[in-house]
């Protein structure tokens, strides 16, 4: 019995099928992790082209439109940011920076003040929507943000200098003084904040303050052209020609002597009764910019004393024209500020226009122009020229933060151009039409 069994058995295990050998496994890899990592390693192309034929989840959506914002690509970052879990703060920071740079700046300030509402403390938010408040002239509503943000950081030197200007553009200058003060303190190797500390005290006619705080950071900075160019300015106001003749003449030893520069240079040797100097100076200021009357006046006076009479009344005569073309610009120049504020792009840039005509050469004409046919007008090349033209006109050192933001927009504006050369603009409805704008 037992034989017969072996034997079944046998035939049996023979009979069986052949197993099938076992094969490994092999998981499909997950995009989002792939992502992730090409992300990390800066290939923000390769992540865009990954996840444009993955099923679109929240977290796909805010990991493409980083990708996008990466590239400066903000159209199609704000378009993948919307569909990501906007109850999420950083989804909310992330869109407010695209819509600020796609120049939706009521969308965008809307986003922040909703990532704010939910982390008072996250500098993403609170910073941009800060500044979002003061360029509407919100004060109230900037000052507290960086209220907020000092009593987290009671010892930060940026705060307290933001906090400053924004009280001394609100015309509060007890409470501007007091936060540039604290972040000088905090910072005094700061030259920028030196600098804005000195223009309000000198705004409220305080030159002796407003000089200690430029001799005090030329103490850590005894080669800077920047502070030594305040300085000089100050002396000037102070009718010191000796000391704003040493002060410019030491810029010139460091750098090259911007156009404001010779202008200040030369009413100093002026002002010393250095006319012949003085009258070269100048010369070499007015042929840079012919549109300054201050330079146009004291350049006819230096002729007068150097017996030129007709160069005199000729540069006399352009200064009286000159005077009341700056007077007339700066009206214009308000009338935009108040139209910006109505949000009524046309008008303003139309106003700006003028104004812009009437003082070619004031940089802050031309940036407030780049920044309103960035925000309102179609055919984007035009505010890439603005800001170009801009650069070419403002003073690196005086105007360090809107140059900043002028090669930042420069740079995402060239690379819009270039991937929508070829193909329609995908969407000119949030500008103002271009033919509106002409005049």
């Amino acid at each position: 019995m037992r034989i017969v069994t072996i034997a079944a058995l046998v035939v049996s295990w023979i009979c069986l099928p052949s197993p099938v050998p076992a094969q490994d496994t092999v998981n499909d890899p997950d995009p989002m992790e792939e992502a992730r990592t090409l992300f990390l390693e800066g290939e923000y192309r390769a992540v865009v082209n990954l996840l444009a034929e993955t099923p679109r989840s929240p977290a796909t959506a805010y990991l493409l439109g980083r990708a996008y914002q990466s590239m400066q690509q903000h159209e199609e970052a704000a378009a993948a940011l919307i569909e990501a879990d906007t109850t999420r703060t950083r989804v909310l920071e992330r869109l407010g920076q695209s819509l600020q740079q796609l120049g939706r700046p009521a969308e965008a300030l809307q986003h922040y003040e909703a990532a704010y509402r939910q982390d008072s403390t996250r500098h993403a938010a609170a910073l941009p929507l800060a500044r979002l408040y003061a360029a509407k002239h919100a004060w109230d509503e900037a000052i507290s943000v960086y209220r907020r943000l000092i009593e987290e950081d009671k010892n930060n030197p940026y705060l307290h200098a933001r906090l400053g200007q924004v009280h001394r553009q609100a015309d509060e200058p007890e409470m501007a003084i007091s936060h540039l003060e604290r972040a000088h303190q905090i910072d005094p190797k700061n030259q920028q904040v030196a600098v804005r500390l000195s223009r309000v005290y000198a705004d409220y006619d305080h030159f002796i303050s407003a000089g200690r705080v430029i001799d005090r950071a030329l103490e850590h900075h005894p080669e800077s052209p920047q502070l030594w160019r305040r300085r000089g300015e100050l002396d000037l106001h102070t009718e010191a020609p000796d000391r704003a003749v040493a002060a410019f003449e030491k810029v010139e030893r460091l750098a090259t002597l911007t156009v404001t520069d010779k202008r200040n240079l030369g009413v100093a040797y002026f002002l010393q009764g250095r006319y012949s100097e003085a009258r070269e100076v100048l010369a070499a200021s007015f042929e840079s910019d012919d549109t300054h009357g201050m330079t146009a006046f004291y350049l006819g006076l230096a002729h007068k004393n150097l017996g030129a009479p007709d160069e005199a009344l000729r540069y006399l005569n352009r200064a009286t024209v000159l005077f009341q073309q700056s007077l007339l610009a700066d009206i214009h120049s308000r009338l935009g500020e108040v139209h910006r504020m109505q949000d009524d792009g046309s008008e303003a840039i139309r106003a700006y226009r003028i104004a812009s005509q009437l003082d070619a050469q004031r940089p802050d004409l031309i940036f407030q122009l780049a920044t309103l046919y960035d925000a309102y007008y179609a055919d984007r090349s035009t505010a890439l020229s603005h800001y170009e033209r801009y650069l070419e006109a403002s003073d690196d050192q005086l105007e360090s933060h809107r140059r900043a933001y002028a090669e930042q927009r420069i740079r995402a504006l060239r690379e819009e151009l270039f991937f929508e050369a070829g193909r329609a603009a995908s969407d000119t409805s949030l500008y103002v039409p271009a033919d509106t704008l002409e005049e």
